[in-house]
């Protein structure tokens, strides 16, 4: 989330000092990349990033900043609605007959597990 913040404070930086072709296609990169990995390839604001920042001047700024920040709202929306519900582990196999199978292992659902790893 970090990384998210960083790039919404770049964006405002480059409106504010001046707008730099040169910068805006290194920052146009690094938002694309932080993207992709905390939405993933399939994700609407992933998919759609480039298309929103084809023209490299102020316009295709803001619309990019404009997806990082609708991105961070549904990150910590999703995240909040996360913390509020308890982590309740996933059934286990119906015909498990070894009993080395259920030996006090817990299931998460991937978001929980991705969402630990990024604290």
């Amino acid at each position: 989330m970090d990384s998210l913040n960083d790039l919404i404070g770049m964006a405002q930086s480059l409106l504010n000092t001046g707008f730099d072709v040169d910068s805006f296609l290194t920052w146009k990169s690094m938002a694309f990349w932080v993207l992709l990995g905390l939405l993933g390839p399939f994700h609407y604001y992933t998919r759609n990033f480039t298309r929103f920042t084809a023209e490299a001047d102020k316009r295709g700024l803001l619309a990019g900043e404009g997806l990082l920040l609708a991105a961070k709202e549904q990150i910590l929306t999703s995240s909040r609605s996360e913390d509020e519900s308890e982590l309740t582990p996933a059934p286990g196999p119906a015909d498990a007959d070894d009993a080395s199978m259920d030996q006090g292992k817990k299931w998460y659902p991937l978001s929980a597990v991705q969402q630990a790893h990024r604290r």
